[in-house]
């Protein structure tokens, strides 16, 4: 049975945020709408393989790579809960703040 995808608001404002910077980048939203489906494509495949996911140091929170960003997740019950979407480049101190 596949599991509920709910994309918290956090997640959901850097995806947001993402999508927004490429098309002011690229002067066209080409490349933020394939983004944009590729974010939801590594979603549909954490519902039906939640396990997909890498282990990270943060207890209960997995990462899926998508393009040059981690889609942080966890799964509880039936639930897995996107929440969070960064830029590997990021600097992984600031990133364990924002999973914790």
């Amino acid at each position: 049975m596949n599991k509920t995808i709910i994309w918290t608001k956090r997640a959901k404002s850097q995806r947001k945020e993402i999508l927004k910077y490429w098309i002011n980048r690229n002067k066209s939203n080409r490349y933020s709408t394939k983004l944009n489906i590729l974010f939801g494509l590594a979603a549909d495949s954490l519902s039906v393989n939640p396990e997909l996911g890498r282990i990270t140091e943060v207890e209960n929170v997995r990462q899926k790579i998508v393009k040059s960003y981690k889609l942080f997740y966890k799964v509880i019950e039936s639930e897995i809960f996107i929440i969070a979407l960064v830029d590997m480049r990021r600097d992984p101190e600031e990133i364990r703040k924002m999973l914790k």
